[in-house]
């Protein structure tokens, strides 16, 4: 939905641009919360937990691989928690409401754009 924004925006270079740095700033951010959680650094913990709330793709992305994994034990529980980019965190009840307001306020800025520019 932000590249609906972004196109709206920007030019399509431009926008194919900031989306990849946008889901690669998410990406960091949980692999930062991994690394916190590690360090028994609060402040790191604290700046993945906001990027998940301004991002929601990436609590997404953690709660899907939580949920994979529960019912795993052994290496494979440790190497699908692991996961490519951070670890998993279950997710608590308000990320499918956040997520759906998330998108409807995207769509609704990109629309009000929209209908303002000349085409």
């Amino acid at each position: 939905m932000s590249s609906l924004l972004g196109s709206a925006l920007l030019s399509s270079t431009a926008n194919g641009i900031a989306v990849f740095m946008v889901f690669g700033a998410g990406l960091l951010a949980g692999l930062l919360g991994q690394i916190g959680q590690a360090l028994n650094s609060e402040t790191l913990e604290s700046v993945a937990r906001n990027a998940s709330w301004a991002l929601p793709f990436e609590a997404l992305y953690q709660d899907a691989l939580h949920r994979i994994t529960v019912d795993s034990s052994g290496l494979t529980e440790f190497v699908l928690e692991l996961g490519p980019f951070g670890g998993a965190e279950a997710a608590g009840g308000k990320l499918p409401l956040w997520t759906v307001a998330y998108l409807f306020g995207l769509g609704a800025l990109a629309a009000g754009v929209l209908a303002r520019k000349d085409l």
